[in-house]
């Protein structure tokens, strides 16, 4: 026998839905950002800017493509959590998951400009920025979780 759960979102969500929206076209946005590096510098796939073809730039173009890679990279390696993170901590907190993934987005766009320019030290006013707002929902979101499992502190701690 099957039952079906309805839930019922409050138009509010539709912030949060447009945040992840945006954040994995803003991802997206640093690959193809990397492609046009690719083509710049003549660094052939499957070269991710530490093979052959790369061995053959000037330590200068190295760096640039590299910077470019590494800021698609890092984005890569935080998609996941964030969109995790937001949809739970949407659950009760919408409006507050909505802004702290813009928030997320916003340092995204300054670690990005500021890496692609400066290198590794200039990622970090985005990384200010987009950790803050990471962590923040990385906290909501488990407070979620205890708050809808229905555990008590006791329960957690003092069981055993």
């Amino acid at each position: 026998m099957s039952t079906f759960t309805t839930i019922t979102f409050d138009s509010s969500y539709g912030y949060v839905l447009f945040t992840i929206v945006l954040t994995q076209l803003q991802c997206m946005i640093a690959g193809i950002s990397v492609a046009g590096q690719r083509k710049k510098h003549g660094v052939k796939y499957p070269d991710m800017g530490c093979g052959i073809h790369a061995m053959k730039l000037k330590e200068k173009d190295w760096e640039e493509f590299n910077n470019y890679q590494r800021v698609h990279y890092n984005y890569l390696e935080d998609l996941s959590l964030i969109t995790i993170v937001t949809l739970i901590s949407s659950l009760k907190f919408p409006i507050l998951s909505a802004q702290l993934n813009f928030a997320y987005v916003i340092g995204r766009y300054f670690y990005g400009r500021g890496y692609k320019k400066s290198g590794a030290s200039g990622r970090l006013f985005g990384v200010l920025i987009l950790d803050v707002a990471k962590l923040s929902l990385i906290c909501v979101a488990l407070y979620n979780c205890y708050t809808i499992s229905g555990l008590k502190y006791s329960e957690i701690f003092y069981k055993y």
